[in-house]
């Protein structure tokens, strides 16, 4: 267990939320002596100013000592802005805690930065997106699995109800709704991975870099991030 802790605040929901459970946390933690926080500047954003004066007033009213760093990126037309601002970034993060005497480096994560990290860490595009992947398809099949698991119940009976009526036999008219039913799994499935590739193409280089300002983002409290 580190002796002295630095998160990094960027001001977003998920460092929010981590730094204040920290300090909480540290409270009853005897062997935790000092918790501090580093933000870092990047000047990207029009908002970039009201982050950091909200950082400050976040850390004064619970009494955990605070740094911000500003930085000034530089151009690498072979880099794309995120990255670049994420290796600066966590740069001033370990010169930071170097200066502070910090044991250790708390970072929150969300989705996004999950796949910077593998990435960053050497996994190719397709190894860093997986599980983002998994998920996008499992959500897009649920609808379709769900009405599956009912149609014996709900779905064939009505379905098929017209049929009968006309005289087909009930076998028959069994058979020909479970085939409709499967023609139109797989026209979701299909239309599923379909989407799903597509933004997996569209948010990725052939050089393994993510491009994550295609991103449609929310305007909520943990849009920084």
């Amino acid at each position: 267990m580190p002796r002295s802790l630095l998160v990094a605040f960027s001001g977003g929901l998920d460092s929010v939320v981590l730094l204040d459970a920290l300090h909480r946390w540290c409270e009853k933690m005897p062997y935790v002596a000092t918790l501090s926080a580093a933000h870092v500047h990047h000047g990207l954003s029009p908002n970039a100013d009201a982050w950091l004066a909200f950082c400050e007033r976040f850390c004064a009213e619970r009494g955990i000592a605070f740094t911000a760093r500003r930085l000034t990126l530089p151009q690498k037309p072979q880099t794309s802005l995120e990255e670049t601002a994420r290796l600066a970034r966590h740069a001033a993060l370990r010169e930071i805690a170097g200066e502070m005497g910090a044991d250790a480096i708390a970072l929150a994560h969300h989705q996004d930065d999950q796949v910077e990290t593998l990435l960053a860490l050497g996994a190719t595009r397709w190894e860093a997106s997986r599980t983002a992947i998994q998920q996008a398809v499992r959500t897009g099949m649920i609808p379709t699995i769900n009405t599956m698991m009912i149609v014996g119940l709900v779905s064939l009976p009505g379905m098929m109800t017209g049929q009968l009526l006309a005289g087909m036999d009930p076998m028959d008219a069994v058979k020909y709704q479970i085939m409709i039913m499967f023609l139109l799994a797989a026209g979701t499935s299909l239309g599923t991975f379909s989407i799903v590739l597509l933004g997996y193409r569209r948010l990725f280089t052939f050089d393994h870099q993510f491009l994550s300002e295609r991103l449609v983002r929310g305007q909520g409290p943990g849009a920084r991030g």
